[in-house]
């Protein structure tokens, strides 16, 4: 019997001991939540970056179809210009603004004299 006592009295001081041991601190059992709860909101962070940076690249790439679609139509314009410009500077063209503007004639041609 006396080895029963003993062994209630050790295992009373066993759950004494541990009912006695201090509790873990708040910051202890909280760091864990926070490191959670901070990579969702890196997590969610980084996802309405990447949205906004896909938006982005959308909107640049339809600026750029429209800018060349702009440049397109400007290069035809400019192909018109040099073809009307090389057709008024050919030579008649030239002759008949010179006839019909500026009142200009080619002199009469005469034959040379032979004797």
């Amino acid at each position: 019997m006396a080895v029963k006592a003993q062994e209630q009295k050790t295992t009373r001081g066993r759950r004494r001991r541990a009912k006695e041991q201090p509790a873990e601190p708040l910051s202890k059992a909280l760091y864990p939540m926070f490191v959670v709860v901070g990579l969702l909101v890196a997590i969610v962070f980084s996802a309405l970056e990447t949205v906004d940076s896909a938006h982005r690249m959308r909107s640049l790439y339809q600026e750029l179809d429209q800018v060349q679609r702009q440049q397109n139509e400007l290069l035809a314009v400019h192909s018109r210009l040099l073809l009307e410009r090389g057709a008024r500077a050919s030579l008649n063209e030239v002759e008949r603004a010179a006839e019909q503007e500026l009142d200009m004639h080619f002199p009469p041609l005469t034959e040379p004299d032979l004797r």
